[in-house]
């Protein structure tokens, strides 16, 4: 600060002289102002950390598991081994004896036979069966699940600290920029932000008044001050209905009656349907008190079965069901 009115007079002549902008007569800052020259400086943000943010659940799979059993099976093995056995073996020899003959006055030799028996042996084979035992592993696959876990994670960020400094004293020849240190002659020249760009959607917008409604594709506005608006509208004439095109669908195209084996009608006896092409189509008929029954099948060939007294289906035969047809049908129960 200046103490004395004369050592201000003495500075500023020299100021004066030494820059000649000042005497030309541009603004000169008071001499208890000093020239001061601030900026502030903000270190570079460190990157953000990332946490993740990750959630685990757990999915049932499928699929088929061998399982190994085993399962005991019995055989019998044909065993082979072999005997003896003895027997007689008749042997045949001759003997040879002399006599006299008178007639030729020499002797004469005779042979007679001698029968013996000796004892042989012999083996024969014989085959005997002995029961065997095996246990053969059976696999079959069974059908189990399990649960899989799997895990998604989604990556947040979390941003630095914005740092509020001081705002930096704006001194004639000196500018500062935040964010990045001054340095030698150097002039920071502030950008401007851009300028918001108008939206490219154009909205056309007609009066509400006047009930047509929007022009985005909103409904109408009612326009509720028209006396007009609640007026009742006459109902539209209904249609005049043909009786002879309608066409009854669920007619009966198979009839028929089933009878006991001395030609008196079954009563109550229970007749099944199924269709030969298409799976689990079945149809159950019973017969009313006169043997007969009656219903509407399917175009295609159908198996007829016939119910016993035990509650056996028994095969009776094939009929093939036509359209525009009355099929008929004549069963004996046995």
């Amino acid at each position: 600060m200046c103490n004395f009115q004369g050592f201000c007079a003495v500075a500023l002549t020299m100021a004066l002289a030494a820059n000649p902008t000042l005497a030309a007569g541009k603004a000169v800052p008071p001499c208890n102002q000093p020239k001061v020259a601030t900026s502030y400086y903000q270190p570079a943000a460190a990157p953000s950390p990332t946490q993740p943010n990750c959630n685990t659940r757990y999915v049932q799979k499928f699929y088929y598991e061998p399982v190994t059993t085993y399962e005991q099976t019995s055989f019998y093995e044909p065993v082979t081994s072999y005997r003896s056995s003895y027997y007689y073996e008749p042997i045949t020899t001759y003997h040879t004896s002399y006599y006299y003959d008178p007639s030729s006055c020499g002797y004469q030799a005779f042979s007679s036979p001698a029968t013996s028996y000796q004892l042989k042996s012999q083996n024969f084979p014989v085959t005997s069966y002995s029961l065997k035992t095996a246990v053969n592993p059976v696999t079959s696959y069974k059908y189990s699940y399990y649960y899989e876990p799997q895990t998604t994670c989604c990556t947040t960020t979390v941003g630095s600290p914005i740092l509020a400094g001081p705002a930096p004293c704006a001194t004639p020849g000196t500018t500062g920029t935040p964010g990045t240190a001054p340095g030698v002659s150097e002039k920071a020249t502030p950008t401007p932000a851009p300028a918001a760009a108008a939206p490219g959607v154009g909205e056309a917008r007609d009066s509400a008044a006047n009930g047509k409604g929007t022009g985005l594709g909103a409904p109408a506005i009612p326009n509720w001050t028209n006396p007009g608006f609640n007026t009742p509208v006459a109902p539209a004439k209904a249609p005049v209905v043909k009786l002879e095109k309608i066409v009854s669908i669920s007619a009966n195209n198979l009839q028929g009656q089933i009878v006991q084996a001395s030609q008196i009608p079954n009563p109550g006896a229970q007749l099944i349907l199924v269709h030969e092409s298409i799976p689990g189509k079945k149809v159950k008929v019973s017969t009313d008190a006169n043997g007969r029954f009656t219903t509407h099948l399917e175009e295609g060939n159908w198996l007829v079965y016939l119910v016993d007294g035990e509650g056996r289906a028994l095969y009776q035969k094939q009929i093939n069901i036509k359209p525009a047809q009355v099929e008929t049908i004549r069963l004996v129960s046995r």
